[in-house]
């Protein structure tokens, strides 16, 4: 038989859009076994000529066939691998694990579109464009002269070979560690070879679960030392230069309202009655762009975090504590140096008449809590006995003027979740000692309607200046999500109308009926979950939930760094620098790249809080184990159901399985999980007893199963009322 590329060619396009093997050339040929190296080798040819593509596995593909797409790969829980947004009609492209290579899950990857087995478009990873873990975090067993790791993340999906002992020497069984990998394997059942470069701590050890969640993912604790260096150059204010071109408040009476346990301070408030019936609000920011100027190091380090992290028992903040914790956390006693915005709010409607920004110094008269400001509000009679006497009629004020601005922002159509705020009580160690839901003070409320104006007003102004700097949008929502959610919120009463309207108004009689029934706050959550992500643009599109036309973040510059770039516009229109068009284009054309970074740090800091949350939650509940309590169901999966505990506000996973009393599967809404021979089913808000079986702490788990009989009625009527707080600041 005599063979070419040609005739090998003409076997693959006889069959456009199938992987084959030498092996399987072979056979379609017709010739012997023999013949086996020479088509290898014509095969290999056909490649370096561009004319065959190599898969894995040494099969082989012709390319004029592969539409060819790259992005994130995100690996399930299975093993199989999805590319998001990269299928037919945007939808996510998945990719089955023997088509993933060496890819792991982040990786950024390049891949080819084929037919796939069903008919639907499959991807096949052709390169890894960028490797997403550089360092793996894993617990470590000793094998001979090194040891193997186990990555915290099960997605990895591959074990890590140690084969030389650190400088240190090995670290003992179990110590959970951070591996740099030196060596990535060409099959995906190879191990990755890697070194210890840092030893994290044992199990049990205190606060090692959530350093070894920030590990895994990449946070850095401690900053460089060039940006430590220049935080030291700093000196505390004031200074006669600034004195001379600042508007001097320090006399006048201002305070912050935060929480109990906050260490930075960056927003101070004052009130004041005018003549003519009308408030004058000041807001007062902490002056952070006088210290981090752009394109030095702080600036770089500062936008590279893009956000302060606050992962329940520590804080990882966007800014060195010198700055943070110290030069422009406005501490009472002290000089600081702040940006103010006065307001002038008529008490009829809210609006604001009129308002004035200047550079300014302050020197805030009093820190309180929100615990003590709504202690006043409960009690104005015994204001005279309070330490901040002094600040009462002020404080009273403005919780006045908080109730004329939230009304205002209902009446023009705000949307108001109010979801539960859930906290981990820790003692001054670190350590989980309780799990609680939240009253939302009135005094949470106040501060949040202050920053809201004082943002919206910012945002108009710079605006109105024409000057570049990052909205906060929030875009409408889909009318399609909100239609594929009606059949759950149906579960708790909330009718959807057929003819769906994407405005604030359209989802209020739906959000007032999830609040007033038992377990309302699932629907509440899927609800939150069905809308728009709000973000940082630098073009305005208005935000949905605030039902605001304008606004962006200034209030809080030492924690997100898009408030720092609205100070610096600020600050260069007070200067009279804004008319400076080359320097205005320069900003201008570097707001998308800053923009994207700053969404995707934010994203990645509600995650880690996220999971911060849960992990310390599961490290207080593996005490509880053996305990029942009653819970709402709130999600169901094709394996079983989430329980949400009314006792602690933590979620464990019921396993179909353990029901034992049928074979049940989720209906074709996921809202119900249906008996398939007798019928019996569990709804989304259907309150169940179970009992606490398993916990592990590190991966965030808790495993519950049925106990007795459970509650046939699904939502309905609030029972006792649960406390309820929602933290201060942005909705959104």
């Amino acid at each position: 038989m005599q063979l070419s590329p040609e005739l090998l060619l003409t076997i693959f396009k006889d069959d456009p859009g199938r992987a084959l093997s030498a092996r399987d050339v072979v056979a379609r040929l017709g010739a012997p076994h023999s013949y086996h190296a020479l088509v290898l080798h014509l095969l290999e040819a056909l490649v370096g000529e561009g004319r065959l593509v190599r898969l894995q596995k040494k099969r082989f593909i012709l390319p004029a066939i592969s539409q060819k797409a790259q992005g994130v790969m995100h690996v399930s829980a299975k093993g199989t691998g999805f590319l998001l947004g990269a299928g037919p009609g945007g939808d996510d492209l998945y990719i089955h694990r023997s088509n993933l290579d060496t890819a792991i899950d982040g990786d950024t990857v390049e891949v080819e579109v084929f037919p796939g087995r069903h008919g639907e478009q499959e991807g096949r990873v052709l390169r890894v464009i960028e490797r997403a873990h550089e360092w793996i975090v894993g617990q470590f067993v000793r094998v001979g002269r090194g040891g193997t790791v186990t990555p915290r993340n099960a997605k990895i999906g591959r074990w890590v070979e140690v084969r030389h002992a650190p400088p240190g020497g090995l670290p003992p069984d179990g110590a959970w560690v951070r591996v740099r990998i030196h060596n990535w394997s060409a099959e995906r059942h190879d191990p990755l070879i890697g070194a210890v470069e840092e030893v994290l701590g044992m199990p049990g050890e205190r606060g090692i679960s959530v350093l070894v969640l920030l590990r895994d993912i990449g946070v850095d604790l401690d900053f460089p030392a060039t940006v430590n260096r220049q935080a030291g150059h700093f000196h505390p204010p004031p200074h006669a230069h600034e004195l001379e071109r600042r508007l001097d408040l320090r006399e006048k009476r201002t305070f912050t309202i935060d929480p109990a346990t906050a260490k930075d301070f960056d927003d101070a408030l004052s009130i004041d009655h005018l003549p003519n019936g009308n408030w004058r609000l000041g807001v007062h920011i902490a002056d952070v762009a006088h210290y981090v100027q752009a394109d030095k190091p702080i600036d770089a380090e500062a936008l590279k975090r893009g956000t302060s992290i606050y992962p329940v028992d520590r804080v990882v903040p966007m800014l060195p504590e010198r700055l943070s914790d110290d030069l422009c956390s406005l501490r009472p006693g002290e000089d600081r140096y702040a940006l103010s915005v006065f307001m002038d709010v008529a008490p009829a409607d809210g609006a604001v008449t009129h308002y004035e920004i200047s550079e300014s110094v302050i020197r805030s008269r009093h820190r309180l809590n929100y615990a003590e400001v709504q202690d006043l509000f409960d009690r104005p009679e015994d204001a005279r006995r309070l330490p901040f006497a002094d600040a009462a009629d002020d404080l009273l004020a403005l919780r006045d003027l908080s109730r004329v601005l939230n009304r205002m922002r209902m009446a023009r159509g705000a949307l108001d979740l109010d979801l539960p705020e859930s906290e981990v009580l820790c003692n001054p160690q670190g350590d989980a000692v309780g799990l609680a839901r939240h009253d939302r003070f009135e005094s949470h409320r106040l501060v949040e309607e202050c920053m809201l104006i004082a943002n919206e007003t910012v945002a108009r102004h710079l605006r109105k200046a024409k000057l570049p700097f990052l909205y906060r949008i929030h875009d409408l929502p889909d009318p399609a999500s909100l239609e594929r959610l009606a059949p759950a919120l149906a579960l708790f009463g909330a009718k959807v109308p057929k003819k769906i309207a994407p405005s604030p108004q359209f989802y209020q009689p739906i959000v007032e009926r999830l609040r007033r029934v038992d377990g309302g706050h699932i629907g509440l959550t899927l609800l939150l979950r069905s809308l728009m992500r709000a973000e940082y643009s630098p073009e305005n599109r208005g935000h949905f939930g605030l039902a605001s036309k304008c606004y962006c973040h200034f209030t809080s510059p030492i924690r997100r760094y898009p408030d720092l770039l609205v100070h610096r516009a600020l600050k260069a229109w007070l200067r009279g620098e804004a008319d400076d068009e080359e320097r205005r284009e320069s900003l201008r054309s570097s707001l998308d790249a800053v923009a994207n970074q700053c969404n995707l740090t934010q994203e990645r800091a509600e995650g880690i809080e996220r999971e911060a949350q849960r992990v310390k939650a599961m490290e207080f509940m593996k005490d509880q184990v053996g305990d029942v309590s009653e819970g709402w169901i709130s999600g169901v999966v094709r394996k079983g159901f989430f329980v949400e505990l009314v006792d602690y506000p933590v979620e464990g996973f019921v396993d179909a399985r353990s029901i034992g009393d049928d074979h049940y599967a989720p209906d074709e809404f996921q809202i119900r999980m249906v008996g398939r021979r007798a019928g019996r089913t569990f709804r989304l808000g259907q309150r169940v007893r179970v009992q606490i079986i398993r916990v592990d702490a590190m991966a965030g788990e808790m495993d519950l199963e049925l106990v007795g009989k459970t509650s046939a009625r699904g939502p309905g009527k609030k029972g006792k009322k649960q406390r309820r707080r929602k933290q201060p600041g942005d909705p959104c």
